[in-house]
């Protein structure tokens, strides 16, 4: 291909992009289109939130689509502490169309000093809603880190004063991803010492956990115990499991 056909083309997609952007200035947003990804069912963003706050800064039905500034209506979006990722965009038949995928916290962590946030399968830490507050394992006890700490900052990394709510995490995350603990491990206790104790929703027995190191093979200490202990004893028959030991669990009966 030669010089002037490529000069031929150039100018053809010119004259293109030039047509594509005459024709943006006469379309009309006629419609707005609002999807949100809600992981475990969290409505902590509704669509009429989002359709407020676009009409509110004066966009909507009715304005030509090329004013309306996607980039800002993004950043925006992205800047609410419970929005994951926001995309904006255009048609060319005039929609505007907003894609939200919601933050999906799992753990909630309440501090010495009553202050309570989320911490989300990220890492990030996530303040509560007003609008939704989310059913998740919950951690207490002897945790210092406040919010305010770790504003819009992955636990992972805060400073090494910070250890426990990382610890905590990594924790949480494990127990998360296994569908048996999520539904029987309820809340996870801090001691003075950082030992870990949790509560079971299942049984009325303390397990003891200890540090936060070694995680599966303390649970899979814990299921074996499950499908051979309490097979002979009952989910009431003990009152402490012990997994801080290696190869072993150490348990106290009632």
């Amino acid at each position: 291909m030669n010089i002037s056909s490529w000069l031929f083309i150039i100018v053809v997609i010119i004259a293109l992009l030039g047509f594509v952007e005459n024709k943006n200035v006469d379309v009309v947003c006629h419609s707005m289109e609002i999807s949100i990804d809600r992981p475990n069912k969290n409505f902590f963003v509704m669509e009429d939130d989002i359709r407020d706050m676009v009409l509110n800064l004066g966009y909507g039905e009715g304005m030509r689509i090329d004013l309306i500034d996607v980039a800002h209506l993004e950043k925006l979006l992205n800047n609410n502490s419970s929005i994951g990722y926001a995309e904006v965009y255009s048609t060319i038949d005039g929609i505007l169309k907003i894609e939200l995928n919601q933050r999906n916290p799992i753990l909630r962590v309440f501090n010495e000093s009553g202050d309570s946030y989320y911490i989300d399968e990220n890492g990030w830490m996530m303040p509560l809603s007003d609008k939704f507050t989310s059913r998740v394992l919950v951690a207490n006890g002897s945790i210092k880190t406040s919010f305010a700490m770790g504003y819009e900052m992955n636990v992972m990394d805060l400073k090494q004063e910070n250890q426990r709510l990382k610890d905590l995490y990594q924790l949480s995350s494990f127990i998360n991803n296994d569908s048996f603990l999520k539904a029987q491990i309820v809340q996870i206790y801090v001691k003075e010492n950082g030992d870990i104790e949790l509560i079971p929703r299942v049984g009325n027995q303390e397990i003891l956990f200890g540090k936060a190191e070694n995680i599966r093979e303390k649970f899979d200490k814990l299921m074996i115990f499950y499908k051979q202990g309490l097979s002979k004893t009952g989910w009431n028959g003990y009152k402490r499991i012990n997994l801080k030991y290696n190869n072993q669990v150490v348990c106290t009966k009632k």
